[in-house]
């Protein structure tokens, strides 16, 4: 029986342990996970990318819109519906992602960037800048967006 008790306290460390390690979060991960969605996003496989948005998710930011800068903030499900609109109006865009810095701390990565949007609908062209601050946490094993900010700079 005292055999039997070592090897499951045994087993219980191990397992703990190596748990923690596959979820130390790693900057190549990271950066495969945010190319993996924004190619998710670019070619409107809007599952794909709601997946991976947090239902707790907070995206936030500045656009234009009828010529003035406003502010938005969208929870996940406002997020989907609107990204499944304009890909039904046949919207596509393309994002350019340069400047790139991550800070891992724990279970959380802060990615901030600077991003190039490049968008066509209705046969009109538009060019965006941004600067881009987005948090991902693992969650249950999976990488997740927990944070989406973006604000326009050009």
């Amino acid at each position: 029986m005292r055999s039997l008790a070592r090897a499951l306290v045994l087993l219980s460390a191990l397992t703990g342990s190596s748990q923690l390690l596959a979820e130390d979060l790693v900057v190549s991960d990271l950066k495969a996970f945010d190319a993996t969605i924004t190619a998710a996003s670019e070619r409107c496989d809007v599952a794909t990318v709601l997946d991976r948005i947090s239902p707790l998710a907070t995206i936030s930011g500045t656009l234009f819109a009828t010529g003035d800068m406003r502010a938005y903030r969208a929870n996940k499900q406002q997020y989907g519906e609107l990204l499944t609109r304009l890909c039904a109006a046949g919207r596509t865009w393309h994002a350019v992602i340069s400047n790139e810095k991550i800070s891992i701390e724990g279970d959380q990565a802060i990615m901030t960037a600077d991003v190039v949007e490049t968008a066509v609908m209705n046969g009109r062209e538009t060019v965006s800048k941004a600067r881009q601050r987005v948090t991902i946490e693992l969650i249950d094993g999976k990488l997740m967006y927990t944070q989406i900010h973006s604000n326009l700079v050009d």
